[in-house]
């Protein structure tokens, strides 16, 4: 059973019978350690947790520079006591020490509670894993050949990469340069391929790769609930969505607990427009006790696609506190309520009081801050302060496509630049430069954000054919997330169309599920 589906427990708990129920487990290992000087005394008992019987008790008194013996010793026993048969690589993978270097191990741990809370909630990436990575960094240089490390580092790079956004080169090829050093130095272990896996998926969109590497990382870790949300999340960019519902229900049940896996099904259903199931979905995780920031915002969110009600979003920013790391975390939503209420003056101090330089969407397209207010002041009518963001915008653009950084962020930010200057063309033309490095063909996640932004442009630009062909096409798929029959009723951006016969068929398409092939 997964650490996110444990963790909540107390360190004593008093009825087993009941966590083993919860978690659908027959067995429950629990101990203690205890620390003094150069000493170390762990006590361990396997408990059925359906009877509370006591099948297995032990107790261990180390000295610290061997307690890496103790993990590979207490695997064993604990096999033993099942009556379970180690394979020969199980037995030498719980053998195994990551790692003989004592400082370089502390190092490691200190950075593994910043990595979890990174990899467990996403708004989180940027404040924890720049932490996380700094502590890798320090346990490699204590131990160079500490592979495990390495590829934890790779994970947290390629984090900062996909979700900080931080998509510079110079962190995708660090991101690189960590996972390829852990399969150097132990191409059998399965927390590198996992890596790689992850590397492939969030910042190479090479998804074949990806699933090649996670199915390894799934041989040598089984029953890693995490990898098989992974493994999920690749069917959904590849446009396979039954076998990524499947995969996430199958994660569901080996990790019942997990936020980010239950978040992900979710998400699954509301891009199918399956917004019921993804509503079912969310309020059991809040009913859990996961009341976090990012599952509330999203919940306000979805109802506002599905139902065009902005009540319950309003409500949630209400309850955030100013200064708060949640706070900062739900900028580009309180830039979103202002602009939806068609309130452009609480839309320009939401972009004017963010600090982010850019933010990214639900399905992880970035653009600058600094567009959304250009935004803000033109649907306000102030021309001059638009034209100057949108300057702004396009220098930024202009400069990091020079520099190589060919990316759909900086096409489809240059792409809004110059329609909001007037460079019809121009805008257009950079619309198809990103729809043509990420099409829905290619990738059906990101693919889709980049065509719903594309139809954005068609908008501003006066192509409307191109923009209801545009949105016909995005309706046929799983676009749930960012596009629906409530939104195209609700966002300003779709105003100069709003009159045309056409939109009233593309309201009717917009409220039907996507149908999945058979």
């Amino acid at each position: 059973m997964s650490r996110t589906s444990t963790q909540k427990y107390k360190s004593h708990p008093v009825d087993l019978k009941t966590i083993g129920a919860q978690l659908g487990v027959a067995t429950v290992l629990e101990g203690s350690v205890q620390k003094s000087g150069d000493q170390v005394h762990i006590n361990l008992q396997l408990v059925d947790a359906r009877n509370d019987r006591h099948l297995w008790a032990q107790s261990y008194s180390r000295d610290l520079k061997n307690i890496f013996a103790v993990e590979g010793e207490v695997a064993q026993n604990v096999a033993e006591a099942l009556k379970a048969k180690l394979m020969p690589a199980e037995s030498a993978s719980v053998g195994a020490a990551p790692t003989r270097n004592a400082a370089a191990y502390e190092f490691f741990l200190r950075a593994t509670p910043h990595y979890n809370r990174g990899n467990d909630r996403h708004d989180l990436v940027a404040a924890e894993m720049p932490l996380a990575i700094m502590l890798y960094q320090q346990a490699i240089a204590a131990d160079p050949n500490f592979a495990l490390a390495y590829a934890r580092l790779a994970i947290a790079e390629t984090s900062m990469y996909n979700f900080a956004p931080d998509r510079t080169e110079a962190r995708r090829a660090a991101a690189q340069a960590a996972v390829e050093r852990a399969l150097a130095l132990r191409p059998e272990l399965g927390e590198a391929h996992f890596a790689m896996g992850l590397f492939a998926l969030w910042a190479q969109r090479d998804f074949a790769k990806a699933r090649e590497q996670l199915q390894i990382t799934a041989q040598r870790m089984p029953n890693n609930a995490e990898v098989i949300a992974y493994l999920a999340a690749t069917a959904r960019h590849e446009g396979r969505w039954q076998e990524a519902l499947d995969a996430y229900r199958r994660a569901v049940q080996l990790d019942p607990q997990s936020t980010h896996i239950n978040f992900q099904l979710a998400f699954t259903y509301a891009d199918l427009r399956r917004y019921v199931d993804a509503m079912h979905v969310l309020d059991e995780l809040l009913a859990a006790g996961g009341n976090i920031g990012d599952i509330r915002s999203t919940r306000a969110t979805w109802l506002a696609m599905w139902k065009g009600d902005l009540e319950p979003q309003r409500t949630m920013l209400a309850s955030l506190t100013p200064g708060s790391d949640e706070y900062a975390a739900n900028a580009r939503d309180f830039f979103q309520l202002a602009w939806w209420s068609r309130d452009y003056a609480a839309a320009i101090r939401a972009a004017l009081v963010s600090t982010d330089a850019q933010w990214r969407d639900p399905n992880n397209i970035a653009l600058p801050r600094l567009l959304y207010l250009a935004w803000a002041f033109e649907a306000q009518g102030d021309q001059v302060k638009a034209a100057d963001a949108y300057l702004s915008v396009q220098k930024s653009a202009s400069d990091a496509l020079a520099r190589g950084n060919a990316s759909v962020d900086q096409h489809l930010a240059l792409a809004f630049a110059y329609a909001g200057l007037g460079r019809k063309d121009d805008a257009l033309r950079e619309s198809a430069g990103a729809l043509g490095i990420l099409p829905p063909s290619r990738d059906t996640v990101g693919g889709i954000a980049t065509l719903n932004y594309v139809a954005q442009v068609d908008v501003r630009s006066g192509a409307y054919d191109a923009a209801f062909a545009h949105l016909h096409e995005l309706l046929e798929l799983g676009s749930g997330t960012s596009i629906s029959a409530a939104m195209l009723a609700l966002d300003p951006q779709w105003d100069p169309i709003r009159r045309d016969a056409r939109f009233a068929a593309l309201l009717r398409q917009g409220e039907n599920e996507v149908k999945l092939a058979p």
